[in-house]
């Protein structure tokens, strides 16, 4: 947990939950909206800096202090017209962002002890454009920008792209494999946390740019061919192939990968319950998604496994405490040894090391080491296995060991007009920050082409 215990409590009181006993039998949303009286106090308590520090630590700039301001004033209508032509996914940005990590984790109240709620602030402007959506339309700059763009994956990154280069006159398609953009935002974070007709209204408006769709797997051959159809490449993949946990029983029955399990529950809906018990390993967001959608499944026991403590857990601290409320249990300091399958290779058990903690490794976390003796097995229907993704661009494209992408200064790859933008660059990150890195690809490119 990266913030103060008195900070994490203030956000888990000020951002109001349904009761878990409730929520966990359904798939709404878990946070509830201020209502209008609760929206005005809380603006009302911004002390409006000259340099707001929250608009700082916002990846696209947006400031807490002007989002209190067009509230108070009641100008729903503007702030909706110029907030959704700077962040395009406001109100799916409002329900993910990790705010104590970002703007509201450098309010100058945190001084105080009691940041601005600006994640429900932004969320208040968002839902009225959702209410209201003849009334919002994201602004077309000009048409000087005569290009034929692809962008290949269409997630925040993209998305994000795409919005920065249609506005600008360029003709944008979008190739991706699934049959609706979206990318991890549709096919793997939980609907409790971000209901579908958000995203579904949000990504109608960068449609509405003029940016075409097509669902199409971008193999190695394909991809050379739009090398040589398009003027202008972006790949922004995102990180779509599931480490492995190479431990023996891996193959076995009943045992998914997070970003498999969740976008069979929440893209597919191939996955309608759960029984038994649910071992989830590994405790990043993905993770703490995976189990909180276990209980809602109706697993009867869901227990988090991870190798370090608490205090390295890479999950934003709120989810933590919401999991920890709606039952979920907490492992700490094991990792796997192996996967124990009956004769008909469907997992019975998990066999375990306890580990114990030592100097800091490159993360600044510090170093897990299995403890010899110590093995204990628990037994388990289920084993989702999160330890994160990593990227798989095309072979020509050069990448680094770990499989990210590298671009030079002009976020260009070692293949000409082909740029990459996103967490194919980045390595798994927050929505927010791959909407930034795809903005930044988009203006370099418009930047560099007007220069010519």
């Amino acid at each position: 947990m990266k913030h103060s215990v008195q900070l994490i409590n203030l956000y888990m009181r000020r951002y109001k939950r349904r009761p878990p006993e409730e929520r966990i039998r359904d798939f709404d949303e878990v946070i509830l909206p201020l209502s209008h009286d609760e929206a005005i106090s809380e603006a009302n308590r911004c002390i409006k800096c000259p340099i707001a520090p929250c608009s700082k630590a916002c990846p696209l700039g947006l400031s807490g202090r002007d989002i209190s301001q067009y509230i108070i004033r009641g100008d729903l209508e503007e702030a909706a017209s110029i907030l959704y032509n700077v962040n395009p996914l406001l109100g799916v940005t409002a329900r993910t962002c990790p705010q104590l990590l970002l703007c509201e984790g450098n309010c100058v109240l945190c001084l105080k002890g009691q940041p601005i709620s600006i994640g429900l602030l932004q969320r208040y402007i968002a839902d009225w454009a959702f209410m209201h959506k003849n009334k919002v339309k994201l602004e077309k700059l000009s048409d000087e920008l005569s290009l034929n763009v692809a962008i290949i994956g269409s997630g925040p990154a993209g998305l994000m792209a795409a919005f920065e280069l249609a506005r600008r006159g360029a003709s944008v398609t979008m190739f991706d494999k699934l049959d609706m953009p979206g990318g991890t935002p549709r096919y793997a974070i939980p609907t409790y946390r971000l209901p579908r007709d958000v995203l579904d209204f949000e990504i109608s408006l960068i449609m509405q740019l003029g940016v075409r769709y097509k669902r199409k797997f971008v193999d190695d051959e394909y991809f050379k061919w739009l090398v040589d159809e398009y003027d202008i490449i972006i790949l922004a993949l995102g990180c779509t192939m599931p480490k492995r946990l190479e431990i023996p029983g891996k193959d076995g029955i009943g045992i998914i990968d997070a970003y498999s399990f969740l976008k069979s529950v929440y893209y597919d809906k191939s996955i309608t319950n759960l029984d038994g018990t649910t071992v989830v390993i590994g405790c990043g967001d993905v993770a703490i998604d995976a189990a909180r959608t276990a209980i809602r499944l109706g697993s009867e026991r869901v227990i988090i496994a991870y190798r370090r403590s608490i205090s390295e857990a890479p999950a934003y601290a709120p989810s933590i405490i919401e999991a920890e409320e709606e039952g979920v249990e907490f492992l700490w300091q094991v990792v796997p040894k192996q996967f124990i399958l009956d004769d008909r290779g469907m997992l019975k058990e998990l066999e375990f090391y306890k580990t114990k903690l030592t100097v800091q490794d490159e993360s600044g976390r510090r170093k897990p080491e299995i403890i010899k003796g110590s093995e204990f097995r628990l037994r388990s229907s289920n084993a989702i296995v999160a330890i994160g993704r990593i990227p798989k661009p095309p072979c020509i494209i050069r990448t680094s060991r770990d499989g990210r992408i590298l671009i030079n200064e002009n976020y260009m790859t070692n293949i000409p007009k082909v740029y990459a933008a996103g967490d194919v660059v980045l390595g798994e990150g927050h929505i927010v920050t791959a909407m930034r890195h795809g903005r930044d690809v988009a203006l370099t490119i418009i930047r560099r082409l007007f220069k010519k």
